[in-house]
């Protein structure tokens, strides 16, 4: 597939939480069903964020094929720091999930979801996967 055109009416834009965890916060509320739902249910997503966290935290040996960057990143990730998100504080920078991250997380959690990264492109108002 050379390209594919997505209708920017059709398109759910999430909300960015920033705070270095806009990526996994995308996954969570890209899993909800409805707009509303993704943006009501701030304190689920925390939730789930701390979880994923822990989990990888807890599995850090199971992520030793990722890239070095990627693996002392979540080697910072310890209970000091999974406390401090889940009072909605954020990560440091250098401590942030990327999609290397993410990815290796949907594959040991075993998630059944397929994920496509999309980057607008202003000009013409497309969008297109990456």
């Amino acid at each position: 597939m050379d390209a594919l055109y997505l209708e920017k009416s059709k398109i759910r834009v999430l909300e960015n939480q920033r705070k270095g965890l806009c990526l996994i916060s995308a996954f969570f509320q890209g899993m909800e069903s409805s707009i509303e739902g993704a943006r009501q249910c701030q304190e689920m997503i925390t939730n789930e964020i701390v979880n994923a966290m822990t989990f990888v935290s807890d599995n850090v040996h199971f992520f030793g094929d990722i890239s070095p960057a990627s693996y002392d990143t979540i080697s910072r990730w310890n209970a000091e720091r999974i406390c401090e998100v889940s009072k909605g504080r954020g990560l440091y920078s250098g401590e942030f999930w990327n999609i290397e991250i993410l990815e290796k997380y949907i594959e040991l959690a075993k998630i059944p979801v397929m994920v496509f990264y999309y980057i607008e492109v202003t000009n013409n108002c497309k969008f297109a996967v990456k």
